[in-house]
């Protein structure tokens, strides 16, 4: 479902009118939690990494909210790559890297658990967002309702460029935190190893 012919002009007009501003210091109560491949550049495609259609729309969401970057992407896990990010975040503007969520893979969490494990750390946090090419809604999991109101999924063959896919991320960020404590806690009542939170 696309933008209406208005919304798609003003979207633009925004884009415009944040062509020259830097990023300050990000409001640490709103959150972008970053992927990068299959967001900011097609997943697997080693020559165009940090696409500029693709950062120009993160750039857009983050500056909308002032948004703080956590990286939840595997690249959290590479100094060097990490280290990549910092810089293309920097050269579009924006403030970079403020955190990771914790690597939690080899206790067998998901994505979404590292990032609600994140944010019960973080209660300061009111509203969040998390960008995935990676499914982070499973329907069977007691995290489901609440990462479905606070995720915004991208194509991996062409990660964040589609104007729509802004608009929703900037309606996302104006919901608030939710219970991300009780979803925790369900979760930790269903199974049997503990969640380090």
């Amino acid at each position: 479902q696309g933008l209406e012919l208005h919304e798609e002009e003003d979207l633009q007009a925004a884009y415009r009118a944040m062509a020259g501003i830097r990023q300050g210091r990000p409001d640490p109560h709103v959150v972008v939690f970053l992927d990068v491949d299959g967001v900011l550049h097609a997943k697997g495609c080693e020559l165009d990494h940090f696409s500029a259609a693709n950062m120009r729309s993160l750039r857009h969401i983050v500056l909308a909210c002032n948004a703080t970057v956590v990286l939840s992407s595997s690249w959290r896990r590479s100094a060097p790559l990490l280290q990549r990010c910092e810089l293309a975040l920097a050269r579009w503007g924006l403030a970079g890297v403020a955190d990771t969520t914790p690597d939690l893979k080899g206790q067998g969490l998901r994505r979404e658990e590292e990032i609600l494990i994140w944010l019960k750390r973080h209660p300061e946090v009111q509203h969040w967002l998390a960008l995935d090419d990676l499914e982070l809604v499973s329907s069977e999991a007691p995290s489901a309702r609440l990462m479905a109101e606070h995720f915004v999924k991208t194509d991996p063959e062409t990660g964040l460029r589609d104007m729509t896919q802004v608009s929703r991320a900037l309606r996302v960020l104006e919901r608030p935190r939710g219970n991300v404590e009780e979803v925790l806690k369900r979760k930790r009542a269903t199974q049997r190893t503990p969640i380090c939170a």
